[in-house]
């Protein structure tokens, strides 16, 4: 049985990173995933926009995940020509509007049939993976986008979906409603692609999925709940917040996000260890062609910093600043929850709320210490968009 080729490409770019080992779905994939978009309505919520509109967003997505892989994952979307109408309306499908609120049963019931109904008129298992747009609002189904198959929190089923003609689709399902953010689409895309390896997420939510679980309500007063609710890394990854502004588009990736996808080249990573002294000139992040895209300074086993440089360029435009970002990385950490994250923005702004001016800029805000690591990090000057970096020790 075919599985997941997508999830495998993933794993392979991951393996040459030296971050993982290949051990998601299959040791063969490709760097060109295929996908179809499968446009789903119910009874009571009937599809009322043609393919079009649908079409552009997910060219929209594919342009931006080129971008943020540097050209790596060149994702491809098709769109189904008509709408595929599930036998049961929409409440008996709806979700609640947080993760950890969320039970499977729903999310398989949907799965189930939609496959059943698209099944026997297209040959769903020669995709790489499967998207479901939904008819209905986030309002009324519950959540806007979530990872359907496998679940959010990688739910366990004794067998994958089937067509009427009872042939399994076991690859990757999205599920998205009719006004999701360009956002939120890359947001629950970065999870497909990455799968899951060693009973965790690749790419997990960077928001805190405890103080998630009070965020309900109409769409502008969930809004402002779930801003409480991204204390680890803000505005400045899709992970965390799908969006800065709901009217403009999505920022780009983190450096974190992108090494766990096996995008960020791994020449293009510096390491700098305690004790050492290094000048490096870190081009901007959303520009791949730099010789330096990231600098890790390793901490102890699983921790680390790395050091990124995000100038409004590209989708980094759409940032709330601008500057050096410096992340505390803990790999060992699965989830957002209990306290913990596997990434933590070091803020140089504390009294900017909502890590909007976490970035380290020249006039006035150029240094960061750990005295405990006894590591310096001192901007020097810049060059175009590029920043001159030194990591030094204290003494």
């Amino acid at each position: 049985m075919k599985k997941g080729r997508l999830l495998a490409a993933a794993a392979l770019l991951l393996a040459a990173a030296g971050l993982l080992a290949v051990n998601h779905f299959g040791a063969a994939g490709t760097q060109a995933p295929r996908g179809i978009v499968l446009l789903v309505e119910f009874p009571d919520v009937p599809g009322v926009s043609s393919p079009e509109p649908v079409a552009k967003k997910f060219r929209d997505m594919g342009q931006y995940l080129s971008e943020m892989s540097y050209g790596r994952a060149e994702v491809k979307t098709e769109v189904s020509r008509r709408w595929f109408r599930v036998p049961r309306p929409l409440a008996h499908y709806r979700i609640p509007a947080a993760d950890l609120k969320v039970k499977p049963g729903p999310i398989f019931d949907l799965t189930d049939d939609v496959i059943a109904e698209a099944g026997g008129e297209l040959a769903l298992d020669k995709y790489d993976f499967i998207v479901f747009f939904l008819s209905a609002p986030v309002e009324k189904y519950g959540m806007v986008s979530l990872s359907g198959y496998p679940g959010i929190f990688g739910w366990k089923r004794d067998t994958p979906p089937r067509t009427r003609a009872g042939k399994p689709v076991d690859v990757p399902i999205a599920i998205f409603t009719r006004d999701a953010h360009l956002g939120s689409i890359v947001h629950d895309m970065a999870h497909l692609l990455g799968g899951w390896r060693d009973g965790k997420r690749v790419a997990p939510c960077l928001f805190d999925q405890d103080l998630q679980a009070h965020v309900e309500g109409k769409p502008e007063e969930a809004r402002k709940k779930f801003l409480k609710a991204i204390p680890h890394l803000g505005f400045w990854d899709p992970l965390s917040c799908h969006y800065y502004k709901k009217f403009l588009p999505p920022s780009g990736f983190s450096a974190w996000t992108r090494l766990r996808l096996g995008w960020l080249p791994p020449g293009k990573l510096r390491e700098v260890r305690p004790g050492e002294t290094a000048r490096v000139l870190l081009g901007p992040l959303a520009r791949g062609e730099s010789e330096t895209l990231a600098i890790r300074i390793p901490i102890e086993g699983s921790r680390y910093y790395l050091v990124e440089n995000r100038q409004h360029i590209s989708y980094d435009r759409f940032l709330p600043g601008k500057g050096i970002l410096i992340t505390l990385i803990d790999d060992e950490v699965a989830e957002c929850m209990g306290g913990k994250s596997p990434v933590r923005l070091v803020d140089a702004n504390p009294k900017i709320p909502l890590l909007e001016g976490a970035a380290f800029d020249l006039g006035g805000n150029e240094i960061f210490t750990d005295k405990k690591l006894g590591v310096r990090v001192r901007l020097l000057g810049m060059r175009g968009y590029s920043v001159l970096v030194s990591v030094e020790p204290l003494s």
